[in-house]
């Protein structure tokens, strides 16, 4: 797959949503704050909050989407998706060509955390404008 010069969105130049997430059946609840600590009290980095929090609200749209079989189904898709990925070290799928909007991040965040809690590690998500995808190296966490 050929990458266009200029065509590359990285990760790491998106921006936390501002101010509280309204979501069709109310705000979303739990999310980290910027602040965040995690269970042994050490600080959570920015990036780090800011996956979670997107990722909170691919699943929330999941589950506004259907009842809880529908959402299990989703998560099982997506680990099979995440271990045939590891298997190739590459991860991808379709994305807004015109460049990453809040569903996209959503979704790549949902699959990083996914992947992280099965022991998998997913680097930047590179757009190519061309084909509508985004893609990604996957590995084995150290």
């Amino acid at each position: 797959m050929e990458e266009q010069e200029g065509s590359k969105e990285k990760y790491a130049d998106w921006k936390a949503p501002s101010g509280e997430v309204k979501m069709p059946r109310g705000p979303l609840k739990g999310l980290p704050q910027s602040q965040s600590l995690d269970q042994l009290g050490e600080k959570i980095s920015d990036a780090e909050v800011l996956d979670q929090t997107y990722a909170a609200k691919h699943w929330e749209s999941i589950q506004n989407q259907g009842n809880q079989k529908f959402v299990e189904g989703k998560r099982s898709a997506m680990q099979e998706i995440i271990e045939g990925a590891a298997e190739e070290g590459k991860i991808g799928m379709f994305v807004n060509q015109q460049g990453f909007d809040e569903k996209d991040k959503a979704k790549m965040s949902a699959y990083r955390q996914l992947a992280k809690r099965m022991g998998y590690e997913i680097g930047e998500w590179v757009l190519n404008k061309s084909a509508g995808t985004a893609t990604a190296e996957i590995k084995k966490a150290e």
